[in-house]
């Protein structure tokens, strides 16, 4: 790890809150595709850390493209780093420790309400590959009524996953079906459901073989549904005036992601040694798995669609009464 990598660390370890105000700039959230029609192509070599806020398959798509050679191949010197908290990517990028990085959509939009120039310029998964997983004995939608939910945080994903998922099952979030916060990762939330401390919980896709083991299986999965849940999972943000005072080097990080995103599709030994380089398993059932739902969720235009925005202000609006937009969960 380099000196930077290890300043950038220490700076942005801790939590940051962001409060929100009444303003919201919908306008520019698919500004540098216009700016790859608009600029001739330009030698340049520029100096970037990029950060990404998880160790999951959503960000595989900045591994694979740093392993494959592809920012080099677009004149870019990138760092890539890990920061894993959203939050703290924001402020690094607001601070100007990082230019354009990968990033978490709610604080991106969260930090655009506070009067802040944040933008998403990419966005590679549409929608959120997770499940609802359920004890055994719950069989059917109804058998819920009365029972709880697992989630990380108010106010978070996983939050607005489980409503949504609980809201197509015609259940009401809350009133009919407690959320209760567990804390910890995915595996601190299995072994909730395997203790009988929580009855269901929203789960990612990879890691739903682990709570099948101890009696769990899926009710309801967002990639087999008629109509997923609309939202950014995977996105690269910037500044609107980065793009203004370096619209070459915005040029060339997306067109080196876009070349990433082919080669995820049609190089799969590569990306799964990636992935199983980054997230640090050789399991190779898992890693088989996780490459074939994300190659397939991986969207080659990566746009940010007005829909996948509004279900981020809806997740603000559950926990910030101060959000202009307050939307209700819809179907696109």
């Amino acid at each position: 790890m380099t000196n930077r990598q290890t300043d950038l660390l220490k700076k942005y370890s801790k939590p940051t809150d962001y409060s929100a105000n009444r303003t919201f700039v919908f306008a520019g959230i698919s500004a540098v595709f216009l700016l790859l029609s608009v600029f001739s192509q330009k030698s340049f070599s520029a100096e970037m850390t990029f950060a990404y806020p998880a160790l999951s398959s959503s960000q595989a798509i900045y591994w694979l493209t740093y392993e494959q050679g592809l920012f080099k191949k677009n004149n870019l010197d990138v760092q890539l780093i890990y920061i894993g908290y959203g939050p703290a990517i924001t402020q690094a990028m607001l601070s100007g420790d990082l230019k354009i990085t990968g990033g978490a959509a709610v604080s991106s939009v969260r930090s655009n309400l506070s009067g802040a120039d944040t933008v998403m310029v990419a966005n590679f998964f549409p929608t959120i590959p997770y499940t609802l997983v359920a004890r055994r004995d719950i069989r059917k939608p109804e058998d819920l009524i009365g029972k709880s939910v697992g989630i990380n945080a108010f106010g978070g994903t996983l939050d607005l996953v489980a409503r949504y998922f609980l809201e197509k099952l015609s259940l009401k979030p809350i009133d009919q079906v407690p959320l209760r916060v567990i804390a910890g990762q995915a595996p601190q939330r299995i072994a909730a459901l395997k203790n009988g401390i929580i009855d269901a919980l929203v789960l990612d896709i990879p890691s739903v073989p682990i709570a099948e083991r101890f009696g769990g299986h899926v009710l309801i999965d967002m990639l087999k549904i008629d109509k997923p849940l609309p939202y950014p999972f995977a996105t690269t943000i910037t500044t609107r005036s980065y793009i203004r005072n370096n619209p070459a080097n915005v040029r060339s990080v997306v067109r080196a992601l876009i070349e990433g995103v082919h080669r995820y599709k049609t190089m799969r030994t590569e990306t799964i040694r990636t992935l199983g380089k980054y997230l640090r398993t050789d399991d190779m059932s898992f890693l088989a798995d996780t490459y074939a739902f994300s190659s397939k969720l991986l969207q080659e235009k990566p746009y940010v669609s007005p829909d996948a925005v509004v279900s981020v202000l809806r997740q603000i609006s559950i926990s910030d009464t101060d959000a202009r937009t307050k939307p209700k969960l819809r179907d696109p």
